[in-house]
This record gives structure tokens, sequence and C-alpha cells, in this order.
């Protein structure tokens, strides 16, 4: 094969391999052997190309020292140099420097030329040495570990976004956003591509590094939690296998399980952070930044996970775990007019202790029994469960004198501040009392790659769009959620229907 042939064949498993990063249906699943494949053709064209190169580079090189008279100018200590570099481009030495440092040929990895093992590889030695020079805390290291070592294209955000130049440029760009940090991100930033902003160093993106510890969202806690690097999240769902005993040479029934799809489209959120020009100039943002952000973050998620009303593949918000279930999964309370969730504290025996044993039964055993099953349910309402057995004789609840108690009949109990804090009557999702369910069943997806935008002024909404005197940084994400298995889950309101 000629030289420009090999060039072009290379240019062409660029452009394919360009072309499946931008399509929002590409997977590590379906299409990582076909990356690999293309992968391992460029990399045998590499090979070819070498010594086609290097002698190319010795005709020229013997041509300069002509024209040179005997090589007066250094052509000889020049042209070795050039020689080697070319050998040492085709030969062994990149993979010894792959090795040894990560972030080596990042234009190979932003080009999708390097294969998701090698990614996965490299990014959790980034990982490694950043959990030892204390960019990441080992809680946030343990969790980007594991979402790196899940996806390589995700182990792939990780590199270009957390090499040292980028990591420092972010930096600049927040404590000093309209000056040399503006320069900085516009020069070194733009490995990580993001439309309207600048990706967040992985070290700070709370969709890689940020835990459930401390969160006041149950529901990223309790879920199921996924993460992907496209538009969308494909999973199935169904009702189980059937199964069934078979005589001695009897003959075997169907037994294939109602599968069905389900799509998760993560749902672009914003934090609005504001302040005055003084405010800025006195605060360190860099190092408030993290909390700020999982701060405002938790608090819209979990009111979203709760009931967000879902939405198109392009709009809306996450669909909330009542949304999802809707009246089908209702149980209605029984036991008198006194009850756990109804508003008024009933005895040791009154019928607050019946609506919550329904509730609980109502949930089928295969549910009921799993490791992931959990309440959740408003301050408000672990109260008044909690004023059930005031004493603890009965042993209804667990730990009644500390805080939140962990357990509600052997099974862990969680607050949720956007469950109504007022039960009523009726079947409204609004007067949700309690939820009680395998919440495995109950996905969280996350779109890797945060974005941050500094606006320097502010106007008024007033006349004339006036200046307000304030500045604001804008970063949003993208995250969905929803419900595979309906029937996982029982909700209540209390009273009667």
């Amino acid at each position: 094969m000629r030289l420009q042939e090999m060039l072009d064949r290379q240019a062409a498993i660029r452009t394919e391999l360009s072309a499946m990063d931008a399509d929002p249906a590409t997977t590590e699943e379906g299409d990582g052997n076909i990356r690999d494949t293309l992968i391992d053709e460029y990399e045998a064209l590499e090979k070819l190309k070498a010594p086609v190169i290097q002698r190319m580079e010795k005709i020229n090189l013997i041509k300069r020292n002509a024209s040179d008279g005997a090589g007066q100018n250094g052509g000889g200590q020049g042209g070795g140099g050039e020689v080697q570099r070319w050998a040492g481009g085709a030969g062994g030495t990149p993979e010894f420097m792959t090795r040894l440092d990560p972030f080596a040929e990042l234009d190979k990895v932003r080009d999708g030329l390097v294969r998701g093992s090698d990614m996965v590889a490299r990014s959790l030695s980034v990982i490694e040495l950043h959990a030892k020079r204390g960019l990441l805390l080992d809680d946030r290291a343990e969790e980007a570990t594991r979402k790196v070592a899940s996806n390589p294209l995700i182990a792939r955000h990780a590199l270009l976004t957390g090499h040292d130049e980028y990591v420092d440029a972010f930096t600049a760009y927040l404590n000093d956003p309209m000056g040399e940090g503006l320069r900085a991100a516009q020069r070194s930033l733009t490995l990580g591509t993001a439309s309207g902003g600048f990706l967040l160093p992985y070290v700070l993106d709370p969709t890689i590094v940020i835990t459930s510890d401390g969160s006041i969202n149950p529901y990223r806690a309790l879920a199921e939690v996924k993460t992907t690097t496209s538009n969308a999240w494909q999973g199935v769902n169904s009702a189980g296998v059937q199964m069934g005993w078979l005589d001695e040479g009897g003959q075997a029934t169907d037994n294939t399980p109602v599968a069905g799809q389900i799509q998760i489209y993560p749902k672009k959120a914003a934090a609005w952070i504001i302040a005055s020009f003084e405010s800025n100039a006195d605060t360190n943002f860099a190092d408030q930044l993290p909390r700020l952000l999982a701060d405002s973050k938790d608090i819209l998620e979990e009111t979203a996970m709760a009931r967000g009303t879902g939405g198109v593949a392009n709009a809306g918000q996450p669909k909330g775990v009542l949304t999802a279930l809707g009246t089908a999964q209702q149980v209605k309370a029984g036991g008198s007019a006194v009850s756990a969730f109804t508003g008024t504290a009933g005895g040791a025996n009154g019928g607050g202790v019946a609506d919550v044993m329904a509730l609980n039964s109502a949930l089928g055993a295969r549910f009921r029994m799993s490791a992931s099953v959990a309440w959740v349910m408003n301050i408000t309402n672990i109260n008044r469960v909690r004023s059930i057995d005031q004493y603890g004789g009965g042993g209804f609840l667990a730990n009644l004198a500390q805080g939140q108690p962990p357990n509600l009949l052997d099974k862990p109990l969680r607050e949720s501040p956007s469950l109504t804090q007022t039960p009523g009557t009726g079947t409204a999702l609004a007067a949700a009392a309690a939820v009680f369910g395998d919440w495995s069943k109950f996905y969280v997806v996350d779109r890797i790659g945060s974005t941050m935008l500094f606006d320097p002024l502010i106007k008024s909404a007033g006349t004339a769009n006036m200046p307000s005197g304030n500045q604001g940084w804008f970063y949003y994400w993208r995250v969905g959620s929803d419900v595979a298995t309906p029937n996982a889950f029982r909700w209540a309101t209390g009273g009667t229907a």
C-alpha cells in the first residue's frame, strides 16, 4: 500500500471514529468491538507507515546535507534527531511513555484512537495520582474509580479534563474570569468541548465525584445510579421469569419473560450563582465551588426525583417516583381515623399501626425481601409514626429517642422533604405520605460532564436593562430518573379515597 493510501485510510478511520462519538446511539456494549477494530487497523497502518516515513526523512537529510556543504549547518546532528524522532514515533517509545504518563498523546484520546481498556487503565492511574496529591478525598476517589471503570467514555472524559494544565486553567478561570484566567481558559479548556461554557475538571464534577454521603436526597442514595455519555440510557424491565416443575420426560413450557425497554433521558438543570462585584473580588470562589454546586444540585434533584413530571426526550425534568407510579400502586390506609398517615397520633394500638402494616404487606414478597427495600417519608410523617409507640415497648420503631430512626419494621427509613407535610384524602399524588419499595428498581441516570460559564455583568430587568452591579456563574448539568418496575413500590396517602 502506498503512503498516500495509508494516510487516506487513517483519515477515513478518524472520521468514522468521530462520527461514532457524535452519534447518541453509540454505546460501549454495542459498538466497542467496532471501535477497537478500527483502532487496530489504524495502529497497523501506523507501523506500516513508519519505515516509509523514516526512509523519506533519511533521503531528505542527505539532500539537506548535500546542499549545506557536508552538513555545516548541523544537519548531521539535527538530522539524527529527526530520524530518532520518527523512529521513536513509530516504535516502542510511545507505548513506554503511555505506561508512565497517562496523559501522553491526548490528541489520540480526543480523536478516539485509544482502546477503551487503555483509557480506563490511564484514568485509574490519574485518580490514584490525584488522591495522593489531595485533589480527591477517599470517598470521591472511590466514586470516580467506580465510574471510570464502568465506561471507557467516562474514562476518556476524566483524561481530557484531569490533566494539570486543564485543572490549573479552570481554577484560574474561576478566580480571574475576566483577566488572565479567561485567557488561560481560552487556551487550555478547549480540550474538553462544551457548548456555551467550559467543562468542569472531573475532580470538581458532581456527576463523577459526589457521593450520597451527607446528601439530603434519599433517592440518589437508595436508587440504582447509572452514568452515560449520550443523550439517553437504555435499559430493560421485566416482571420476572415464570418458572415451573417438570416430570421426567415432561414437555417444557414457554417461560419467556415479557420484557420491555426503558429509556431514561437526562434532563438539563442549572444553578445560577450570583454575587456582587465586591463579593466576587473578595471571595476565593474556586475553593467554595464544590460545596455550593453540590448543595444546589441536591435540593433541585430531591424534588424532581420525588415528584418530577418527566417530559419528552429533550425537555421537561426527571420523572419522579410518585409520577411514575401513579394511583395503581396506591395503598389506601386502613384502621381508624386516628392514624399515622391522617394527622393525629394514635396510641400503642391505634389505627396508625394498621396503616403501616398494610403498606408493608401490600408489597409483593419478591420486592419486600429485597436487600434494597426501604421506606421514604416526610419528617412530619416520620414523627407521626414515632408517636405510635412513644416508649418503645412494642419495638415498633427503632431508636425513638435519637434522630431520624434508621429502621421501620426492620427496613431502612429515609426522609424526603418533598413528600407532602400535610397528608390528605383522595388519590392525588400531592397527598402522598409514605413510599415503600425496592429502590433498586428506581434508576437515576447522570449524563457525565458539567459545564460552567461566567457572566461578568448582570443587567436588571427594568428600564434600559441597566447594570445591577452583580456578576454570576451559570452551572448546568443533565440528570434523569424513572421507575423500571412500578410493581416494586407501594405508596399511601392516609384517609379514605
